[in-house]
């Protein structure tokens, strides 16, 4: 494996869930004009720690997959980003790290909040967040 850039990466959307809950590839729609994004798969964590511990203890919970991006306004891609914030049932989000090897992805059904700002000393901007909305799933064969 491989150490990866970031400038290849590519964050991609499905509108809209089959019935079976996962989406087909032809479904996902790759938003342009992005600059920056993260995700994180942290874990609920309950501190259990009693007397007469040498350390903290914990027990861990629930994943919580969440993550957000930014980047510039784009007049091709606002009206997906926009109309994917507003479904009812989430969306589905597939975060590949590079299309250098776009086998390696992490993708899930998510809900979406889409932010737009703008100043009269910069572009206008466009950001978001995703929240699981059930299980993702990564693929690492490289």
């Amino acid at each position: 494996m491989a150490r990866v850039h970031g400038r290849n990466r590519q964050i991609a959307i499905a509108a809209s869930i089959t019935p079976e809950g996962s989406p087909a590839d032809l479904d996902f729609t790759a938003l342009g004009s992005l600059s920056g994004y993260d995700i994180s798969f942290t874990r609920d964590k309950v501190d259990v720690t009693s007397f007469g511990d040498a350390n903290k203890v914990y027990l861990v919970g629930l994943k919580d997959t969440s993550g957000n991006f930014s980047g510039n306004f784009d007049t091709e891609y606002i009206q997906t980003l926009v109309t994917a914030g507003d479904e009812v049932d989430g969306v589905w989000i597939r975060v590949t790290p590079s299309t250098d090897y776009p086998e390696i992805f992490f993708q899930g059904p998510a809900w979406l909040d889409v932010t737009v700002t703008g100043s009269v000393s910069d572009a206008i901007k466009v950001s978001g967040t995703f929240s699981a909305n059930g299980t993702w799933q990564q693929s690492y064969t490289a």
